[in-house]
């Protein structure tokens, strides 16, 4: 049997050795990379570093990094321990670098990292322990880029993040695991990217949410139960994605949200039922192809719950249709799905925005 200090002797050893090794770790593929350094007190200045980006390779080394920008550099990829050992780093931001892959454990032993931002780069996917290690992170953004894919649990974990930007990017799918244990996030922001629809108890863990954005995406369906636990938000954001109807079982119980944004979508009605469990002081309708005896019976619920319906400026024009009344008149709203509204809608809107160059282009959903 090892004895308790032989343990302690191999436990070191094999630190030791892992310290060696990193250590070893030159980073040689990164070769006259210039960053803006920005410093505890004094002017940011640029250097071009060969090797490893930490605290030792920079110039003031009675001073405190505590934030590097890298921008238009020739890195396509960051393998492990590429930025590593900088006491009181607090921002990274990584901008137009062709970036394609970051590995696990690529940004290593940064104890006060606060904030990444990753841009207009080339990177496709999201492994596991590549940002889920960074046990301090409280804001990350990632945007302009080809990603379509974040492993399971890649932001797990992360008790301190509180920001979550991923927009302008490529993924067709949202998947609640992504977040598991990173139950303090108070902001969800995927806007602009070709996610289709949104799953069974998507922010179910998320109890702090305050803002959701899935504005400009491509969402036809919402999962029954999708927001089961979310019950008050500041703001969500559906604008210009593909619903045509929002059934009343997305939502469990109340659901309170000082904004609500469903403009440029396919929508004919949204249900009694629906409307009998939402809160609203603002809400945002424009650019639907409404039904109109639906569309008096949503205002007339807003008169009664005190809600207002809100307009966007870069969408207002005196031509654009408002509703359309069905083929089979009437002033009953039924809740079901009209093609042939929707059709007729949307040719209108067509005629009307053909020679309106003024116009916001996500104001509609022509396509």
């Amino acid at each position: 049997m090892m004895t308790l200090l032989n343990q302690i002797m191999l436990f070191l050893t094999l630190y030791s050795l892992s310290e060696r090794i990193v250590q070893s770790t030159r980073c040689e593929y990164l070769k006259n990379i210039t960053v803006t350094v920005f410093q505890e007190k004094g002017e940011p200045y640029n250097q071009t570093i060969n090797g490893c980006i930490e605290d030792i390779v920079f110039s003031e080394e009675k001073n405190v990094v505590t934030a590097l920008t890298i921008s238009r550099q020739n890195i396509t990829h960051l393998e492990k321990y590429s930025v590593r050992n900088m006491a009181y780093i607090d921002e990274i931001i990584i901008a137009n670098c062709v970036l394609q892959e970051i590995e696990a454990g690529a940004f290593s032993n940064l104890p006060k990292l606060r904030k990444i931002s990753i841009g207009f780069s080339e990177i496709k996917e999201i492994g596991i322990d590549v940002f889920n290690v960074l046990e301090e992170l409280q804001e990350f953004r990632i945007h302009n880029t080809d990603l379509d894919t974040i492993d399971k649990e890649g932001f797990a974990s992360m008790p301190n993040l509180r920001k979550f930007y991923c927009d302008i990017n490529k993924l067709e799918y949202y998947d609640s695991e992504w977040f598991t244990n990173s139950e303090n996030l108070e902001i969800l922001d995927f806007q602009f990217n070709k996610i289709n629809s949104l799953p069974e108890r998507a922010f179910f863990d998320l109890k702090k949410l305050r803002k959701i954005n899935f504005n400009n995406n491509e969402i036809s369906y919402i999962e029954p139960n999708a927001f089961e636990g979310v019950t008050t938000l500041e703001s969500l954001f559906l604008n210009y994605n593909r619903l045509k109807m929002i059934n009343p079982d997305v939502f469990t119980e109340k659901f309170k949200s000082t904004y609500f944004y469903i403009n440029a979508n396919y929508l004919n009605y949204l249900p009694k039922e629906l409307l009998d469990k939402l809160t609203v002081k603002y809400i945002s309708l424009d650019n639907n192809p409404w039904k109109c005896p639906c569309l008096e019976f949503v205002n007339r619920w807003l008169n009664v719950s005190n809600g207002t319906a809100i307009k966007s400026d870069s969408c207002i024009g005196s031509n654009l249709p408002v509703c359309l009344y069905p083929k089979q008149f009437t002033k009953v709203c039924n809740e079901t799905i009209d093609e042939d509204v929707t059709k007729e809608y949307l040719s209108n809107l067509r005629n009307a925005t053909k020679h309106k160059t003024d116009l916001n282009p996500y104001c509609f959903r022509l396509d």
